[in-house]
């Protein structure tokens, strides 16, 4: 069973792992109940236990999250082997001062207004609850356990596996 952490060095870990992974899957449910999955950008520099995102104010996102604000955040790094999802509550936030903080250069390619643009929207992710998966990325430690799996029929430690609480 996958061992439930509470502490700051846990919580920590979780940002550690994701904050140098440029995109993450926002999944929310759609007016039919079904999932839906896109591509996002967090934009912050910290992390208390809110995650923000851009979007516009007319994306089907917008909508989702007013209708239900449950959503899963997943993040993959498979050069370094950590792999993270994070759920909690989403909410549209229009705070043009939140937006001029939170805004780099790079996000003019979607929002060629600028931070101030009035068709922009902010997606506020208040984590709830994480799992990761931190497995050694080294060739040599594959090739360890494969060797292993062969030669005793048993597989290698994975590596590191833990739930998070953020509440």
């Amino acid at each position: 069973m996958v061992e439930t952490r509470s502490d700051r060095d846990a919580q920590n870990k979780v940002w550690e792992m994701i904050k140098d992974i440029e995109v993450a899957t926002l999944v929310t449910l759609d007016a039919e109940g079904r999932f839906h999955g896109r591509p996002m950008r967090a934009q912050q520099k910290s992390f208390d236990t809110t995650l923000w995102f851009f979007t516009n104010n007319d994306a089907p996102v917008v909508e989702e999250i007013g209708r239900d604000g449950r959503v899963l955040l997943s993040y993959a790094s498979p050069s370094s082997q950590d792999y993270v999802s994070l759920f909690g509550r989403a909410k549209v936030v229009h705070d043009v001062g939140k937006q001029k903080e939170l805004w780099t250069e790079g996000m003019r390619v979607w929002f060629p207004a600028g931070a101030e643009d009035p068709k922009i929207a902010l997606l506020a992710v208040e984590v709830e609850g994480a799992e990761y998966w931190d497995a050694p990325s080294s060739t040599v430690l594959h090739a360890y356990g494969y060797v292993k799996a062969v030669t005793t029929g048993e597989p290698p430690k994975p590596g590191e596996n833990a739930k998070v609480s953020f509440t």
